[in-house]
């Protein structure tokens, strides 16, 4: 879920350099020459990708994302939760849709992907959250409560043993 940004784009070119990864990402903007030349970097690394637009809170949308990356490119190895919204503002004046935009894409997002991946037997799972879980930024409340939940979501996967899990706060 996600991995078209920047940082994503570096890891998923380390891991077609590494392993000829196959790699599918799953967004909600519409692709674009950004996301075309990071497929087109991946495959000149060894690897293939894909790109699929798709809302990661949306859990139907989800399934059929997820679906559709195993049509192309056969079973899930792994699966990296790496979408972000960044809606900063101050908590007393920010609205209802700023803070669910930044809140929901982690939490959300990361409950739909866990019940997506249900049943399938993956390597792992790794998230990227972030450090202002610890930090508490001014403005930054609503991105660090969906940080905050997916980082206990991602605990409570790891400790329920489904599979091995990895939590990146960047």
């Amino acid at each position: 879920v996600g991995g078209a940004g920047g940082i994503g784009q570096v890891l998923s070119q380390d891991l077609a350099r590494r392993h000829g990864a196959k790699l599918t990402w799953i967004g909600r903007r519409v692709r674009d020459d950004a996301i075309d030349s990071g497929i087109a970097a991946i495959r000149e690394a060894g690897g293939d990708a894909q790109y699929l637009s798709a809302d990661a809170t949306d859990p139907m949308a989800l399934a059929s994302a997820v679906d559709q990356a195993v049509a192309a490119f056969g079973p899930l190895n792994g699966a990296i939760h790496s979408a972000l919204v960044l809606r900063d503002g101050m908590l007393l004046r920010m609205g209802e849709a700023d803070l669910l935009a930044a809140f929901d894409v982690k939490a959300r997002g990361g409950l739909a992907l866990a019940r997506t991946l249900e049943g399938r037997d993956l390597d792992f799972l790794a998230v990227f959250s972030s450090a202002v879980v610890f930090t508490a930024n001014p403005g930054q409340a609503n991105y660090a409560a969906g940080s905050a939940f997916l980082d206990a979501l991602v605990g409570e996967i790891g400790r329920a043993g489904r599979w091995p899990v990895c939590t990146i706060d960047w």
